[in-house]
């Protein structure tokens, strides 16, 4: 492989290619770039797989040049796959977080910092108790999975179409209530991403039903996610990004207690961000090494962690009972350390609960098959929100409606439900 060319890299090129129906030399004064260089990296494009000599005479005859699509889709796929192996074979040769990221993605001096300054400083002219911080949870979208209306009596239906228009839907939401329904000023924004981002493959019925695969939702969400980061930068001028790995995205079947967030695949896809916004100031990222993160915002300490280790929630009293339980050995814990929280924040649930110690959040994928079976409470596809001040902790709390209503569409079948949105 040559030295400090990435697949990445290389697709670039290979779009100029192809724009310039295969032509090397007018391609090359495109781009631009000398016509020796761009016919290298052309030749190690084909040594390493990324194009067939086949696909570039269709281009020459002027066939298929039309901008890259599934074909470019299909590429970074295999790179995600290929690098979700070489993590396994990583963390098999005992290497540490830094040697991977450096060996699979480049991105080693982009490497993200703990929480940035500025989340407990106050800006001069602006009182302390003035300057807020919103904060907007993203977990549990389970993309790739698929829900089928007829199975949970009409009350939603889900699958990568549905969930790109609910993805868009809920941070134009979340937005419009941040700038039309609450009033800053803003010190900036905090973007907590705690997992099952992606649906995975830990489940025999899960790659059964599954229309895409967890490698292709992988680089399907992270342009979406990007969007995300790039929208509370320009909309608050900073955004903190914490991230936690969940459970479906891990590469095991069984759960791991050691190196359980590297053997994910929401952890590598939470690097790709970080390496795409290296250079923005506007952008801080944390990303868990452990189940948890400690994020102080204006003097409100938070906890955070996808959920996916308490247990129970089968009985009469539902998913209070082992939240709580958890909650207070979180508490003990964090005591013997010298140290307490004020809010335990978590996923995986798939229940919005702002609690007095506790913040759960919803589901963008929305209600399923084995929440039904299990009788679980019904809860439209929602997204948590609230704002922090100095002084005065938790200041607002909203849930963002991925649908754009609080209706459960019982009796309905999938074809109405669809129309609905």
């Amino acid at each position: 492989m040559a030295r400090g060319l990435s697949d990445a890299d290389l697709l670039v090129s290979l779009d100029a290619i192809k724009a310039s129906h295969g032509n090397v030399s007018e391609a090359a004064r495109a781009i631009p770039m000398s016509r020796s260089t761009l016919q290298f990296r052309l030749s190690e494009a084909l040594g390493r797989g990324l194009i067939t000599q086949a696909t570039l005479e269709q281009w020459r005859r002027g066939e298929g040049t039309a901008a890259p699509g599934a074909e470019k889709m299909l590429r970074l796929e295999r790179t995600v796959s290929e690098m979700g192996r070489e993590i396994a074979g990583l963390r098999g040769a005992a290497l540490g977080k830094e040697d991977i990221l450096k060996a699979i993605t480049g991105v080693h001096a982009a490497l993200p910092l703990p929480a940035p300054e500025w989340l407990n400083w106050v800006p001069k002219g602006v009182a302390p108790r003035q300057a807020g911080v919103p904060v907007f949870l993203v977990s549990d979208w389970h993309w790739g999975e698929v829900v089928r209306a007829e199975e949970v009596r009409g009350t939603n239906a889900y699958d990568p179409e549905i969930a790109e228009r609910r993805a868009k839907r809920t941070l134009s939401s979340a937005l419009d209530l941040l700038t039309n329904y609450e009033r800053g000023p803003w010190e900036g924004s905090v973007l907590l991403l705690l997992g099952d981002i992606v649906n995975g493959i830990i489940h025999e019925e899960l790659r059964d039903t599954a229309l895409t695969s967890v490698t292709r939702d992988v680089v399907t969400v992270l342009p979406i996610l990007r969007d995300y980061i790039d929208a509370f930068a320009s909309t608050f001028g900073k955004v903190h990004v914490a991230c936690v790995a969940g459970n479906h995205g891990r590469l095991t079947q069984n759960k791991r207690f050691k190196g359980a967030q590297e053997q994910n695949f929401e952890w590598l896809l939470y690097h790709f961000l970080a390496s795409l916004f290296a250079t923005d100031t506007r952008v801080s990222f944390q990303i868990a090494d452990s189940p948890d993160i400690e994020l102080d915002i204006l003097g409100t300490r938070f906890l955070l962690t996808h959920g996916d280790r308490f247990n129970g929630g089968g009985g009469i009293g539902g998913i209070w009972s082992p939240i709580m339980r958890g909650v207070a050995r979180a508490q003990q814990r964090e005591t013997t350390w010298r140290s307490r929280f004020d809010y335990m924040v978590m996923g995986h649930w798939h229940q919005l609960i702002f609690g007095s110690q506790f913040i759960i959040n919803g589901a963008m994928k929305g209600y399923c098959e084995y929440a039904s079976t299990l009788g679980f409470h019904p809860q439209t596809p929602r997204q948590a929100l609230w704002t922090v001040h100095r002084g005065k902790g938790i200041t607002m709390e909203r849930k963002v409606l991925c649908d754009g209503t609080d209706q459960m569409h019982s009796g309905l079948p999938r074809s109405a439900y669809l129309k609905g949105f």
